[in-house]
């Protein structure tokens, strides 16, 4: 045999060499991804167990089944921010230089569709139909014109209510939930809402989802934050309808939890005296 069949031979055994390689690195990979695909699936399983199978925290904002102190307690009657706020479970304020109006209107389910907010998509899905809730919903006007401080985006805060102290913010690995539904009737301009911030969970509504119906939001995030700060950024006009709003403890997926309030305790230094919701 001469140089050049050996090379050839040569040549020849390290291509089946390679093809065998190839092959088994191909049932490796196939193994592995199989059993990554398996423990995903176990984990996800166990996650889903373990959302189910935890206890319901009680909601740690306070009054927002019923709105009870919102609006001095008037109902599907549009109020100005400043007077819709005054003497109740909340707080309002336009920030810095910020110019705009706004007007908020506590919503009895017998005025629903009236207004536009007939119960359907996720609200039907998921909250309404059953004995387990009763609720209002509060709807909100709201035209940011600009800014007089140069450079600054025009805010409204609203539903504004105090922080969490059962651990310092922005500390510790535990989960917290958000979660509510929004329903946006009308938006122009660059305006935007953000029904949790800072505190809890970030959750934002965007113009994307006028004209949608009833749709359900939720965030996790770890630990507490600061305040909790709804509020309205950019300049344009919003109308939108919230309901049910809801910050707790956990990660319980994409269920949506209206547990009884205890902010009356942690949140109460706003409430009226004798004011029960």
């Amino acid at each position: 045999m001469n140089i050049s069949q050996k090379l050839a031979e040569l040549s020849a055994n390290v291509s089946a060499l390679v093809q065998s390689v190839t092959g088994i690195n191909g049932r490796v990979d196939a193994a592995v991804a199989s059993v990554e695909t398996e423990a995903n699936q176990r984990l996800n399983a166990l996650e889903a167990g373990l959302k189910s199978h935890m206890p319901i925290a009680p909601n740690l904002l306070a009054d927002t089944k019923i709105f009870a102190t919102l609006c001095g307690g008037a109902k599907n009657v549009e109020q100005p921010l400043v007077s819709a706020h005054a003497d109740s479970a909340f707080s309002a304020f336009l920030y810095g230089g910020s110019t705009g109006v706004a007007t908020f209107e506590v919503v009895t389910p017998d005025q629903f569709a009236a207004k536009g907010l007939a119960i359907g998509g996720d609200l039907a899905r998921l909250a309404a139909g059953g004995s387990g809730v009763g609720f209002n919903v509060v709807l909100m006007n709201v035209n940011l014109t600009g800014n007089t401080v140069q450079g600054q985006v025009p805010r409204i805060y609203a539903l504004n209510q105090g922080g969490e102290k059962f651990t310092d913010w922005n500390k510790g690995e535990f989960k917290t939930q958000a979660s509510c539904f929004v329903n946006v009737l009308e938006q122009s301009g660059d305006i935007g809402f953000w029904p949790f911030f800072n505190g809890s969970p970030g959750i934002s509504v965007t113009g994307a989802q006028a004209g949608q119906g009833w749709s359900f939001q939720r965030a996790t995030r770890t630990g507490f934050g600061g305040h909790h700060q709804p509020h309205f950024a950019g300049a344009g006009s919003m109308k939108v309808a919230l309901a049910l709003p809801y910050w707790a403890t956990g990660d319980h997926g994409d269920l949506a939890i209206f547990a009884g309030s205890v902010g009356r305790f942690t949140h109460g230094d706003r409430l009226p005296s004798g004011v029960k919701f």
